[in-house]
């Protein structure tokens, strides 16, 4: 990644900090709970997670799957695989400019 490899955000729950782990537990649990309303309204087979934070999934995997177990009671969420994007950090950015080419394109027609 840009930062060596290692988020800026991370340095502090890496250091021991409890507040920082609990901050970091806390994303996890929330980003469970985006991913619980993607799964009741779509039932996906699969969803692909992507950005920078996803260099860290080990420090999330755990806490948005049990968000999706306690939030996930009406659909069958087991079957949903979670996947890292092949793009990794770079994702967002190429979709950005994906979307930013068709408008260009759509402007010169």
């Amino acid at each position: 990644g840009s930062w060596g490899g290692r988020l800026p955000v991370f340095a502090a729950p890496d250091a021991g900090n409890l507040q920082a782990r609990e901050a970091v537990e806390r994303a996890a649990h929330f980003l469970g709970v985006g991913i619980s309303n993607l799964i009741t309204m779509f039932c996906p087979e699969v969803i692909g997670l992507a950005g920078g934070l996803m260099e860290r999934w080990s420090d999330f995997a755990a806490g948005v799957q049990k968000a999706i177990h306690e939030n996930c009671r009406m659909v069958p969420h087991a079957r949903v695989r979670l996947e890292r994007a092949r793009l990794g950090g770079q994702a967002g950015l190429l979709g950005a400019a994906r979307v930013w080419w068709s408008r260009r394109e759509a402007d010169l027609r």
